[in-house]
């Protein structure tokens, strides 16, 4: 993810370099430079397949390895009866 665009691909450790994927354009708020998130994909599709908006927010946090809240719209964080979905980033340090 950075500034303006979001990619979403497979996450390889020994290949990185091999893998593209196209960029999807997104208003990116609070980033300045480019971070990686990483989920299982079994588990990001489950909380995006939840959402019946055309649109998602994700809340990230600065440390990757914190969860991250999902919505259906940025204003929704503040709407404590509005539906909310957690996900795990996976600890790409270890």
């Amino acid at each position: 993810m950075h500034p303006g665009a979001i990619v979403v691909a497979p996450w390889f450790t020994d290949r990185p370099e091999q893998v593209a994927a196209p960029e999807v354009p997104a208003e990116v708020a609070g980033l300045d430079v480019p971070r990686p998130w990483v989920f299982k994909p079994g588990y990001l599709l489950d909380a995006i397949d939840s959402f019946t908006s055309p649109t998602i927010a994700l809340h990230l946090h600065a440390d990757v390895a914190k969860p991250v809240l999902l919505t259906a719209t940025p204003d929704e964080l503040a709407d404590p009866a509005a539906f909310r979905h957690l996900v795990m980033p996976i600890n790409t340090d270890a």
